[in-house]
């Protein structure tokens, strides 16, 4: 194999690829990654992340792969026969709690959706099995993620259409047009009461990665990388300047929702 960045010391003394290093910036365009599949450079992509918070960890990569290839590689080589008649259906169902769990997430601030975020690629998965159970209920072409199309299957005939175009926009964080399950996971976390004020301080503590006992902007700007957006971070800030987000401020943007 090959390392993405710093190949030797020599590269240490170039500014351009120490600086590629710093902001993880990397692609997948020679030819030896012609042979890698899409999931397999979007993984590599998850282990790549600037920011330890938001990076994956082995945990995360195994459910990954249980969610995104097992399914492709055991997928039986005929369909699956129906459920016998008056069986209970196999398919997990987005309850209304979830649902209004989803709406709202699109309308948190921007420091908050970060703060779940942070949060679904950190905490113990432990006691999530019914969550990926549904996120894998949802992905119908087993691609790993959910399209627009396989939610609108899901909520078809109990919201509009523009309501289910709304509610996947703000699911999808990173505006790929595919809700990950992280993604799926963030914006599910309140509905199931996950935000645990101990599960907050740890969320915290990794935004706070020089443990200064605030979240600077630098802390923000080091969270983005290249996705920093100076407009974004000073709604996160909000209105704090260079001053910091301390916990206690930290606390009150997670229960209302708001600015800080």
């Amino acid at each position: 194999g090959s390392v993405p960045f710093l190949k030797d010391e020599a590269d240490l003394k170039d500014p351009a690829k120490v600086e590629r290093l710093k902001k993880a910036q990397y692609n997948f365009k020679t030819e030896k990654w012609r042979q890698v599949t899409k999931g397999g450079r979007e993984l590599i992509s998850y282990c790549l992340r600037a920011h330890p918070g938001s990076r994956y960890t082995a945990r995360d990569c195994l459910t990954h792969l249980r969610n995104s290839w097992l399914p492709l590689t055991s997928a039986p080589a005929s369909p699956p026969s129906p459920p016998a008649a008056g069986a209970p259906s196999r398919r997990k169902r987005i309850d209304s709690v979830m649902l209004t769990g989803f709406r709202n997430f699109s309308e948190f601030s921007a420091l908050k959706r970060k703060v779940l975020m942070t949060m679904a690629y950190t905490m113990d998965k432990e006691g999530m099995e019914d969550l990926e159970d549904l996120f894998v209920s949802l992905d119908t072409n087993n691609e790993g993620t959910i399209s627009v199309g396989e939610l609108r299957k899901a909520l078809e005939g109990r919201v509009g259409e523009e309501e289910i175009s709304d509610t996947f926009r703000g699911m999808d964080y990173d505006q790929s047009g595919q809700i990950h399950y992280k993604e799926f996971l963030a914006a599910a976390l309140e509905s199931r009461n996950l935000v645990t004020e101990e599960r907050l301080l740890e969320a915290f503590d990794r935004m706070d990665s020089d443990n200064t006992g605030l979240i600077s902007r630098e802390n923000l700007r080091g969270m983005m990388g290249k996705d920093w957006d100076e407009n974004v971070v000073n709604e996160m800030m909000g209105g704090k300047g260079d001053e910091g987000i301390d916990f206690r401020t930290f606390l009150r943007v997670m229960e209302e929702g708001g600015g800080a």
